[in-house]
């Protein structure tokens, strides 16, 4: 049996191939349509702005994805536990959220500030927004980010992963950032 045979049997009764190609066939006629294309546009909108909506919306995603510290991520946080102890905390898990963005480090002991960590895979090429057309250079992406931190009175950081290969320059940048 296939994957999307699988699939509709946990979800209910299964569907033949023929009615699976039927829907997806129906599906794409809806959207193709503008008015429809429209009106769910203002449909998801307006559920995105009720915070509760936001809020288990992104919630569910990253319980989904079950994201646990990636392996550069896992590196940086044993990087900031031995330079400053207890003065960092990963919260890239999706557990806190300043705006409806999910920061990667926080600092636990009053400073405001935020350490993101950019992956290279993830951020290496031009940024890609969530229009799917529209995209922005690194250095836009970044300062987007710092931006966005900064209306809720945070300092940001932002490493990248091949930063994590240059131990010396890459502690000397932290600690610039961890004293100012």
């Amino acid at each position: 049996m296939s994957l999307e045979g699988r699939i509709s049997l946990i979800k209910g009764k299964p569907k033949s191939d023929e009615t699976r190609r039927r829907m997806s066939k129906t599906r794409l006629k809806m959207w193709q349509n503008p008015e429809y294309k429209r009106k769910m546009s203002k449909l998801g909108k307006e559920r995105w702005q009720k915070s509760g909506y936001r809020k288990k919306y992104l919630k569910a995603i990253f319980i989904g994805c079950s994201k646990s510290p990636t392996k550069p991520e896992r590196r940086l946080r044993n990087g900031l536990n031995k330079m400053f102890p207890g003065e960092y905390k990963f919260v890239g898990d999706g557990k806190t959220f300043i705006g409806g963005k999910c920061p990667d480090f926080i600092n636990i002991n009053g400073q405001k500030k935020i350490i993101e960590l950019f992956g290279d895979f993830w951020h290496g090429m031009k940024y890609r927004r969530l229009t799917f057309n529209d995209f922005s250079s690194n250095r836009e992406h970044e300062q987007q980010r710092i931006n966005h931190f900064d209306r809720y009175g945070f300092r940001t950081l932002i490493v990248w992963e091949k930063e994590l290969g240059n131990i010396p320059k890459l502690r000397k940048k932290l600690t610039k950032f961890h004293i100012v």
